[in-house]
This record gives C-alpha cells, structure tokens and sequence, in this order.
C-alpha cells in the first residue's frame, strides 16, 4: 500500500519504503544526521540518491549536490571533534 503526502503534486508523490538496518547503522545515521541538523529519513534519501546516481551517471547538477551535502557533513564532523 502506499501512502502519499499532501505536500507533493501529484505527479511527484513520494512512495514509502521501510527498512530494516542494524542497530550500529542506525546510531550511525542519527548521529550524522543530527550533526548536520537535518532529519534521519531526509539523510538516508540522499544516501539512496547518491548511490542510484553512482549506478546511472548523474548530470552536474546532481554532483554538485552531492559534493555540498558531503562537504557539509565533513565540516560537521570536523567542528564536532
């Protein structure tokens, strides 16, 4: 059954996916995510995203995103330790 949000437009609507991680994954992914102020579900859909993309090609754009968001989360955990 999926489920939609009433935030997106029709033709966007997201789907749900429920997962199943170990529990060291998931401290991981809560501690990263907290770090760089963002929520656990909207850090793992851009893990899920850079890997489609690594598989796909991406166009630059999307790299350069993907470059932000890993810039931000080195420089998060570099002003944490």
């Amino acid at each position: 059954m999926l489920l939609y949000s009433h935030r997106h437009p029709p033709a966007r609507q997201p789907a749900w996916l429920t997962l199943r991680v170990p529990p060291e994954a998931l401290k991981a992914l809560r501690a990263l995510a907290a770090a760089n102020g963002l929520p656990v579900s909207t850090l793992a859909r851009g893990f899920i995203a850079d890997g489609l993309a690594s598989h796909h090609g991406d166009d630059l754009r999307a790299a350069l995103e993907r470059l932000e968001r890993d810039l931000a989360a080195v420089k998060a955990q570099a002003l944490a330790g």
